[in-house]
């Protein structure tokens, strides 16, 4: 027995040396992911929304969902789109964020969303939607964003019908 565990000596360190390793990329592995709980984490989608109410516009409008452990925190100013490569930010002010709109019941602004909950908020009508200085093509690269209360910058998903809706309102 002690010449085999002789003859395998660098063998078993190198087991050693491996089950090490493995050991730290494991602590360093669930260090980030527990890390990755206490950050903002929201899921946010721009839609088209219609009210059943006869001559009323289309608006465009983000549903934001809290999918994190920690509430979320909007202030007004929370959404804007932007094109890849550009320091330009086109600022959208939600309508519900005062009554300048009669069909959009107002909310009140910096708006907390609680874990595992999810917010609705209107956006603009997508006729009055104008992105300036930017050309036709580029709408199909166009990023939206929101921008939450803690600094964080999460994506948000954008149809391809709100795109058409950008590049329409272009051509005016």
């Amino acid at each position: 027995m002690e010449e085999f565990f002789k003859n395998y000596q660098y063998t078993f360190s190198a087991f050693g040396a491996v089950g090490t390793l493995l050991a730290v990329i494991i602590s360093l592995y669930f260090g980030y992911r527990a890390l990755k709980t206490q950050q903002t984490q929201i899921k946010a989608f721009l839609n088209i929304y219609e009210l059943t109410e006869p001559n009323t516009p289309e608006y465009l409008a983000v549903n934001i969902t809290n999918v994190g452990l920690i509430a979320v925190s909007i202030s007004s100013s929370f959404f804007c789109f932007r094109l890849p490569f550009s320091t330009t930010a086109f600022l959208v002010i939600p309508l519900d964020s005062g009554n300048s709109d009669i069909n959009i019941p107002s909310k009140s602004y910096p708006h907390k969303i609680e874990p595992k909950h999810c917010e609705f908020f209107i956006l603009n009508t997508l006729d009055s939607l104008v992105l300036k200085n930017i050309k036709g093509w580029l709408v199909n690269f166009i990023r939206a964003e929101v921008h939450t209360s803690d600094g964080s910058i999460l994506k948000v998903k954008v149809s391809k019908d709100i795109k058409n809706e950008i590049k329409k309102n272009l051509k005016r």
